[in-house]
């Protein structure tokens, strides 16, 4: 994750979880309670699929909303959640998910 200010500057970057190859626990509030306190003003999110396909799958964009909502009561923004696959990427900004 990385928090961005209010010119979309990076503030800091966090890794928030480190998981298996199929699967990472991402906890909202952990992500959350990153963004305040590094004063974020945004987060941008990113993840990599090691399977090749960087598509977002039902489980990214539910935990993206579940981020996005206690976030938004915050005043913090989700700037854009990118997925990695290798060359490739998915943007949830570009294809109008967030």
């Amino acid at each position: 994750m990385l928090s961005l200010d209010s010119r979309n500057v990076i503030i800091k970057e966090n890794l928030i979880s480190k998981g298996l190859t199929d699967k990472t626990p991402v906890y909202p509030r952990q992500v959350i309670e990153t963004a305040m306190k590094n004063g974020a003003h945004s987060i941008l999110l990113l993840h990599n699929h090691t399977n090749g396909n960087p598509q977002a799958s039902e489980q990214d964009i539910t935990i993206t909303k579940a981020i996005d909502i206690p976030a938004r009561l915050l005043n913090i923004s989700i700037y854009d959640h990118i997925i990695i696959a290798g060359a490739r990427y998915f943007s949830f900004r570009e294809n109008k998910i967030i």
